[in-house]
């Protein structure tokens, strides 16, 4: 009985590979480091001096002077104009909206205005058009976007049965979603 068990276990689970079942573990236990994107900040992560986001040729960086800097390839194009004013600062996206650079005391030197009171899941992402925006109930962006190069975000899905859902997206401006986003390239 035990070994007629186990052969058709054996006999069951032989076509299945193994590396498929590794790499679905591996996902499900930490999808954001495997799938690579390191253009988004959840609520509540940080950057430290030193740390980006990056996108293509653009990237987010929290210089050790207390700068955070948003560059198009070597072009800075956007910053807090926060250089100087500490030294080991550090950028968070908080839980209640507000994207916030505090000095190494923990001292606020310059937020993004957006706190919102309370506590949900916000994400702050650097986006395919050089746009720096922070998704959620409340959204902030800077608004330095290229036009025509926008990201469309999908407010509900769309199934096969032909259901009326609806889809929101621009291609020129700030593409705007609530409460959460899935990213459509």
């Amino acid at each position: 009985m035990v070994t007629t068990l186990s052969n058709s276990l054996i006999h069951i689970l032989k076509p299945i590979s193994l590396i498929p079942l590794l790499l679905l573990l591996i996902l499900l236990l930490d999808p954001v480091s495997v799938c690579g994107q390191n253009n988004v900040l959840y609520s509540p992560e940080k950057l430290n001096p030193g740390d980006s986001l990056k996108n293509g040729g653009y990237s987010l960086v929290m210089h050790r002077g207390c700068n955070l800097v948003l560059y198009d390839n070597s072009e800075a194009i956007w910053s807090s104009n926060t250089n100087g004013q500490g030294t080991n600062c550090y950028c968070t996206m908080q839980r209640d909206g507000n994207f916030v650079l505090y000095s190494s005391q923990g001292s606020a030197i310059w937020s993004s205005k957006t706190w919102q009171g309370g506590s949900s899941h916000y994400v702050l992402v650097l986006q395919n058009d050089r746009n720096l925006v922070i998704y959620g109930p409340s959204r902030w962006a800077t608004e330095t976007n290229i036009r025509g190069t926008g990201v469309t975000i999908v407010n509900e899905m769309v199934n096969s049965n032909g259901a009326n859902h609806t889809m929101a997206g621009q291609n020129d401006t700030n593409t705007k979603a609530e409460p959460l986003f899935s990213i459509v390239e």
